[in-house]
């Protein structure tokens, strides 16, 4: 790097000049480090607010001391054999519901669609039965994405999960952990 000086009889001199070193700096490094310190906290507070994780229920802890009651749901499932085909054909929705054990039908059914990260596009859709295990639910335009699926009759007795992927058919089967 070169500094153009003028000298007392007004000639022009090029002289080299030293790059400067930051390190030899510190006072820049005493107010870089936590100006870059807090501009980072407050994009993670602006984050934080903005972007709130609504994946966390409310009553988490409620949730908690059913966690017995949900796997029971599952046994139940599972001892009575089911499995469930989900075909989404446009807006009808068809189900076949495979019962080998289960004498008695229930009419309805509720499909819960639980969105990964969004909260407020989850769905519960109804299915009424059509003939033998046949049901049938009319849904309104979804969120294009991999949704998690919950099963079960109105009484809550028995569930089946799943996910399942927007516009292709899904298998739900009984979860035992």
């Amino acid at each position: 790097m070169s500094k153009l000086q003028t000298q007392e009889n007004g000639a022009a001199v090029m002289q080299d000049a030293q790059p400067v070193n930051w390190l030899k700096l510190p006072w820049l490094l005493l107010w870089l480090l936590p100006a870059l310190a807090v501009v980072a906290g407050l994009t993670t507070v602006y984050i934080a607010v903005r972007y709130g994780d609504s994946m966390v229920k409310d009553d988490y802890y409620k949730q908690g001391l059913a966690y017995n009651v949900q796997q029971q749901a599952d046994r139940q499932a599972a001892d009575l054999h089911l499995r469930a085909m989900l075909v989404p054909v446009n807006s009808q929705w068809l189900l076949t519901l495979s019962a080998e054990k289960m004498p008695v039908l229930p009419e309805v059914l509720l499909l819960q669609l639980s969105h990964p990260t969004d909260k407020s596009v989850d769905q519960q859709i109804t299915f009424t039965r059509q003939s033998g295990q046949q049901y049938a639910a009319t849904v309104s335009a979804l969120v294009e994405t991999n949704w998690y699926v919950q099963l079960h009759p109105e009484d809550d007795s028995w569930r089946l999960r799943g996910r399942w992927q927007s516009g292709a058919a899904a298998q739900l089967q009984p979860e035992i952990l």
